[in-house]
């Protein structure tokens, strides 16, 4: 099938609109720009080594700045070419614009006073950009694909990286290069343990294509205890948190949905694997010489220092406070702006104690409230509400209810990957609240892509099962981000020409299934609708 056979009856390219003759590839390149694998690389060396991959650059501009304004170069171009996608029109992409150009407004009277301090505080807004270029990368499903591949590798390899650091003690990071003070494999526990635990729900989510085999089910059985010791021997609070809060959602939105996620074979495996290490433990040590070393391992004693307020907790809690005093009393709309050392506000200096010399208050929200006041708080509660409501809700709904209440369900795996991403979501925001993590490029950089990627995936045309042969009605023109299938036969919309190009009524949308911009290989050529021949119609207002 080729373009040659449309006649007059061609699309012009446009998000959420068939393609002719075979899809994307007559219309993009089918190498993978540099920005795309710039970005991929960068995905992948944060997920895998932390932090200290950010620092390879020229100061003040690192990897992370690099990617960013080559890929917002690239998708400038492209949005000047084909023009915006429905996605940048939703309600939930307007808090995170608001956010953006709040901050960016916020931030122009302090360079005047604080310079470089000003512009790197500013990050807690100016990352958020990364979230445009998320909404946008799925566009073209094949980059989108080349990038989550990539991550998926990476959130596999940290495991057996981070256990090569743990049962090396580290000993062999000195010897890896050094950008601007830092060693190129560093990176904090809270980070890479989150990573950690998104290299378990991969396997536990089971997101790949292939039945497991049996020496499959043994490997990821070893994987996921392995892991979870790691975890929970590692003296982190915050990282159990987010862990146990993700989990719970993650269950909530799994449960009822017309589609399950997990395995019944995996579970039952599962259980029977780890009753049998608890027993083995149990029997080993005794009962009570097991809870002690529990309770010692896995840094429990942290737990009881938040409650009753004693050691970082009650040095957090007072900080806190003191923000929260300052801000009403000075500035309780705007904020204390960007640059200000938020540190000289803490009751506690630790004077002595140089690791609590930060400048912000180990919270990203408070951080935020802060810099921005009760008006950043309230755009920034929108973001977290508007993001993650709507893909928890398609993922418990197992797919998207169409404006007239036609429901479209999720291919299987796009289904994984959609979960995969929301308990990344919610991790990331639970953890970066006690700990100075979305401040920074790793959790920053990455949380701001995952939430418009998984927004955007959640969305695009190859997110959904293919329409069946037996469908009265097989063709469905895609209006705007979602399919609308009628019972009528369906008159096909004229779509914007791109800029430089002539306007023509007679360039009509083909209608297509779900499963891609061109016709469905698995659609039979007989369903597939002919050209129209009312020229010069337009579509009626919906």
């Amino acid at each position: 099938m080729n373009a040659s056979q449309y006649g007059a009856y061609q699309p012009l390219p446009s998000y959420g609109q068939p393609l002719p003759s075979g899809g994307e590839g007559d219309l993009f390149p089918h190498h993978i720009p540099l920005s795309v694998k710039m970005l991929a690389a960068y995905l992948f060396m944060i997920t895998l080594f932390g932090k200290g991959p950010t620092y390879i650059g020229v100061h003040p501009i690192y990897w992370g700045e690099v990617v960013l304004m080559m890929l917002s170069g690239w998708t400038l171009q492209q949005v000047s070419q084909f023009g915006l996608p429905p996605q940048f029109r939703r309600f939930s992409t307007l808090p995170v614009l608001g956010f953006v150009m709040y901050g960016f407004f916020r931030t122009l009277p302090d360079i005047p006073t604080y310079g470089m301090s000003t512009l790197r505080d500013a990050a807690v807004w100016y990352y958020a950009l990364f979230y445009f270029l998320g909404l946008y990368l799925p566009r073209i499903p094949r980059y989108a694909d080349y990038v989550v591949n990539l991550v998926n590798k990476a959130w596999v390899l940290v495991f057996f990286w981070l256990l090569f650091n743990r049962s090396t003690n580290g000993r062999y990071l000195s010897y890896a290069p050094v950008f601007h003070g830092t060693t190129v494999l560093w990176g904090t526990v809270s980070e890479q343990t989150q990573h950690l635990f998104m290299s378990v729900m991969l396997i536990l989510i089971g997101i790949r294509k292939s039945a497991y085999s049996l020496l499959s089910y043994i490997l990821s059985v070893i994987v996921v205890f392995t892991s979870f010791y790691m975890i929970f021997t590692i003296a982190g609070r915050g990282v159990k948190v987010a862990i146990i809060v993700s989990l719970f959602v993650s269950f909530i939105a799994t449960f009822g949905a017309k589609r399950p996620i997990w395995t019944m074979s995996r579970w039952i495996l599962l259980i029977y694997f780890s009753l049998f290490l608890l027993g083995s433990y149990t029997i080993y040590l005794g009962p009570e010489e097991v809870m002690n070393t529990l309770y010692s391992r896995t840094g429990s004693e942290r737990f009881e220092e938040a409650i009753e307020l004693k050691g970082t907790a009650n040095w957090r809690m007072r900080w806190w406070k003191a923000i929260y005093a300052e801000v009403n009393e000075k500035v309780p709309i705007v904020g204390l702006g960007f640059g200000m050392n938020l540190h000289d506000l803490s009751p506690d200096p630790f004077e002595n104690q140089s690791q609590y010399r930060v400048r912000s208050p180990h919270c990203y929200s408070m951080t935020i409230f802060a810099r921005m006041g009760y008006l950043g708080a309230f755009i920034w509660a929108m973001v977290v509400i508007t993001g993650i409501v709507p893909l928890f809700m398609r993922i418990r709904k197992s797919g998207v209810v169409s404006r007239f209440g036609e429901f479209f369900p999720y291919k299987r795996q796009r289904h994984q990957e959609l979960l995969l991403y929301l308990v990344f979501i919610i991790a990331t925001v639970v953890n970066a609240s006690f700990g100075v993590l979305m401040e920074g490029p790793v959790l920053g950089i990455w949380f701001w892509f995952a939430l418009g990627f998984a927004t955007a995936r959640s969305e695009s045309p190859d997110a959904f099962e293919p329409i069946s042969a037996a469908s009265p009605d097989p063709g469905v023109p895609w209006m705007g981000n979602l399919p609308i299938r009628r019972s009528v036969p369906p008159i096909p919309p004229r779509i914007p020409v791109a800029r430089g190009q002539r306007s023509c009524k007679s360039q009509f949308v083909s209608t297509t299934s779900p499963q891609g911009y061109a016709v469905s290989p698995q659609q039979p050529q007989s369903l597939r609708p002919p050209p129209p021949d009312n020229e010069g119609v337009s579509l009626p207002r919906l």
